[in-house]
């Protein structure tokens, strides 16, 4: 099992729509994968057509059996045709926001997940752009980082918050004789390559980061249809340029299994 987690210290930059897009594409591919939703606005939960619920927050501070608090999405909002792997939610609402107050123990993310070793092959974090003491716990648990961005300066400036509080999460990891966190790339989204301003910011990511920074995923009408429609782009138009540019985030996260190992 290995555990995802998307991370960007500002909001609006993509994280919900790459880690269900990245779930959906790991699920195609025939992976067990589970999304949790941590973040309060539970938009990875309501990306799929779901109910805003407690669950996430139940897992973790209730101690709530597994099966009461996920659930599986169905096959036609992942893909067009039938898929060998399958896919968990485990949905979210407003009651994370209480969890950076009421959680103590940085192992506390872990430990919830450790019993999930042989029910899912991955898990993927969606989780809030403000950081706080709850996200070292996330780290802790972590085992890869997706950092989407769009390239705008402040979207690129809490990439950089993010990447710095990697390192002192791998120190932290470090002490518990943990490997390091590792990084499947930084992803930029909602791109137009036209602009001289995106030229010049990607430049400079690929000058600071190198092949780090993946193949920009342009911005493009079918991803906000794919979302209003509940369902993920491989199965809103799966031959969609979209659909095309998404398969590079699945490619990285496979790659990366490779290497890791």
């Amino acid at each position: 099992m290995k555990v995802i987690t998307l991370l960007n210290e500002k909001g609006g930059v993509g994280k919900t729509t790459l880690a269900t897009t990245l779930a959906a594409g790991l699920a195609i591919r025939g992976y067990r994968v589970m999304l949790m939703d941590t973040d309060m606005q539970a938009n990875a939960t309501i990306a799929f057509g779901l109910t805003k619920e407690p669950c996430f927050y139940d897992f973790i501070k209730r101690g709530s059996a597994l099966p009461t608090v996920i659930r599986r999405i169905a096959e036609e909002r992942i893909y067009s045709e039938p898929i060998p792997g399958m896919m968990y939610v485990m949905p979210g609402n407003d009651e994370n926001m209480h969890l950076p107050n009421s959680v103590s123990d940085a192992e506390v993310v872990l430990k919830a997940v450790r019993p999930l070793e042989d029910v899912v092959d991955y898990i993927i974090f969606d989780t809030s752009p403000s950081q706080t003491l709850f996200h070292v716990a996330v780290y802790i648990a972590t085992d890869y980082i997706l950092y989407p961005t769009h390239l705008e300066e402040w979207s690129i400036h809490g990439v950089m918050e993010a990447w710095q509080r990697r390192i002192a999460a791998n120190a932290v990891r470090n002490g518990y004789h943990m490997k390091a966190i590792e990084v499947v790339g930084i992803q930029p989204v909602a791109t137009n390559m036209q602009t001289v301003l995106h030229q010049e910011k990607y430049e400079g990511l690929r000058h600071q980061f190198g092949d780090k920074v993946l193949a920009p995923i342009a911005k493009r009408s079918a991803w906000a249809e794919a979302a209003a429609m509940g369902m993920s782009i491989f199965a809103y138009d799966p031959t969609s340029k979209a659909a095309t540019e998404a398969w590079q985030i699945v490619n990285a996260v496979e790659a990366m299994e490779v290497s890791y190992d």
